[in-house]
C-alpha cells in the first residue's frame, strides 16, 4: 500500500543541496602536508579530479565555478607542479588511482599542449591502476579534432560532453553552440576513432521545451548508440543569464513541476528496454560500457586528489579545497605546508558512505548492520516502502523510480536525521 504521497513537495535537484548540515561534523583544522606525512594505507583506491575553470562560453542556465576568460598562459605548468608536489609523499606513493576526471569550467578551453603536458605528468608521477578511467569533459565546439588524436594517444577513454539538448531552439536558449547536426557529427567523429565510452548531458525542462523534446532527445540517445547519459532537470541559478528572462524561478518551478516529473518519467519508460540502467541518480548507463568509476569512487568515500584552481577533494579524513583565486592557487603551491584543510570526525564518513549508496540507488543492509546508527537507518528505510520509495530486494533496499526521482530528499532526510542524532549525544 502506498502511503504519504507528498512526503517532499520541494524537489531538490543536486547532492549539493544537502550538504550544509555537515559543517556540524568538523573536527578542526589540519595540515595537508601534515595529513600527507602521517596517514597512509597501502594501496588506498581513489580518483583524481582537475578542475579547469574557463569557459570559451557561458551557458545561460550555469552556475559552476568557472570565467569566460583566456586561460592564464602557466595554468598547465601550476598543476604539472602540484602534481609533482604531492607525488613527494608515501600517502600519495602507496595509494592506487583508478579514476581520473578533468572537470570544469570547460577542461577543452586549454590548448592541446597544456592538456597533453597534464595528462603525462599525472602517468609519469602518481600511482595510476592498468585500467584507469580517463574522463574528459567538453563542449563539442573546444572538442578538435587535433585534442581528440591527442586524447587518444594518451590513454583517456571516457568522454562527458555537454551536449544538453539536440533541439535547435532549446540550444539556443540554453546558450550552447553549434547545431543539433554539427554535434551528432562530432559524436559520430569521436565513435569512428575508437572511443566506446562516450556520454552526453541532458537537461530537461528547459523553457518552451515540451515532451516531444525530450522524446526526440531520447531517441536521438539511443539511436547514436551512447554508452550512457546524464540527466538533469534546469536548474536555474540566480546569477545566470536565463534567470534575468524567468522572472520567478520559484513560481517557474512550482507551475512546471507537474512537466517535470512527466519528462522524467518519459526519460525512464523510454531507455529501460534500450539497456540503460540507473548507475546513479542523474545517471543512466549501458552497464558494460560505463562503469563511470570516478563518481563510484566519490560516492564510495574513497579519496579524492584535487588538482587546479578551484578543485575539491578529500584525502583521510580531510576535506581540501584549493584556492579558485589564482594567485592565491600559486601560493598554496609555492608552499604546500601552509595550506590549512577541514579535518571531519567519523561520524562524517560513515554519513558519506552512506548517502553515497542512495545517490546509487541502492542500500546494502550488511554495510549499516552493525553501525551505532543501523536501526535507525532500517526504520526510515522501511517507512519509505510503505510510501513507494523503496523496494526490498534480499539484503537491499533499491530506490524505486519515484525513489530516484526524490533521491536527493531522502539523501537530505537521512543525513538530516543522522546528523540530528550526533548533535544530541
Amino acid at each position: 500500500m502506498i502511503l504519504d504521497q507528498n512526503r517532499y513537495t520541494n524537489r531538490l535537484k543536486s547532492h549539493h543541496n544537502f550538504r550544509e548540515n555537515f559543517r556540524y561534523l568538523v573536527k578542526g583544522s589540519k595540515s595537508l602536508s601534515d595529513q600527507l606525512n602521517e596517514n597512509y594505507i597501502k594501496n588506498r583506491k581513489g580518483a583524481i579530479y582537475i578542475h579547469i575553470p574557463y569557459c570559451t562560453n557561458i551557458c545561460t542556465f550555469c552556475n559552476m565555478r568557472r570565467s569566460l576568460k583566456v586561460p592564464s598562459s602557466d595554468y598547465g605548468d601550476l598543476i604539472v607542479k602540484q602534481i609533482k608536489n604531492y607525488s613527494k609523499y608515501a600517502y600519495i606513493k602507496n595509494s592506487k588511482y583508478d579514476a581520473i576526471y578533468f572537470g570544469g569550467g570547460t577542461p577543452t578551453t586549454l590548448d592541446k599542449e597544456e592538456l597533453e603536458k597534464i595528462l603525462k605528468a599525472i602517468k609519469d608521477y602518481l600511482p595510476l591502476t592498468e585500467d584507469c578511467e580517463i574522463t574528459i569533459e567538453t563542449s563539442i565546439s573546444d572538442l578538435t579534432d587535433e585534442k581528440i588524436q591527442m586524447f587518444k594517444e594518451q590513454g583517456v577513454n571516457r568522454f562527458s560532453i555537454g551536449v544538453q539538448t539536440f533541439s535547435n531552439r532549446g540550444r539556443l536558449i540554453l546558450g550552447r553552440r553549434g547545431t543539433k547536426e554539427i554535434v551528432i557529427e562530432k559524436l559520430n567523429k569521436l565513435k569512428k576513432e575508437g572511443f566506446s565510452n562516450v556520454n552526453i548531458d541532458i537537461i530537461y525542462n528547459y523553457p518552451e521545451q515540451g515532451l516531444a523534446d525530450v522524446v526526440e532527445d531520447i531517441n536521438i540517445v539511443k539511436k547514436l548508440d551512447l554508452a550512457g547519459f546524464s540527466l538533469y532537470s534546469l536548474i536555474i541559478n540566480e546569477k545566470a543569464y536565463l534567470s534575468k528572462k524567468i522572472k520567478n524561478p520559484e513560481a517557474y518551478y512550482k507551475n512546471n513541476f507537474e512537466r517535470e516529473k512527466l519528462f522524467f518519467n518519459s526519460i525512464v519508460e523510454n531507455t529501460k528496454d534500450n539497456g540503460f540502467d540507473f548507475l546513479e541518480l542523474t545517471k543512466l548507463v549501458r552497464s558494460k560500457r560505463d562503469k563511470y568509476k570516478y563518481i563510484v569512487r566519490r560516492y564510495e568515500g574513497e579519496d579524492t586528489l584535487p588538482l587546479g584552481a578551484g578543485a575539491g577533494g578529500y584525502i583521510g579524513n580531510i576535506l581540501v579545497m584549493n584556492s579558485l583565486d589564482l594567485d592565491s592557487y600559486r601560493e598554496e603551491i609555492q608552499n604546500i605546508k601552509s595550506v590549512k584543510c577541514t579535518e571531519m570526525n567519523s561520524l562524517y564518513d560513515f554519513i558519506n558512505k552512506v548517502v553515497g549508496q542512495i545517490q546509487m540507488t541502492k542500500l546494502d543492509l550488511n554495510s549499516i548492520q552493525n553501525a551505532n546508527h543501523g536501526e535507525c537507518i532500517k526504520d526510515f528505510m522501511d517507512h519509505l516502502i510503505n510510501e513507494g520509495f523503496v523496494e526490498k530486494k534480499n539484503y537491499q533496499y533499491h530506490l524505486t523510480t519515484k525513489g530516484i526521482f526524490w533521491g536527493n530528499n531522502i539523501s537530505s532526510e537521512l543525513s538530516n536525521i543522522l546528523i540530528n542524532k550526533f548533535r544530541q549525544l
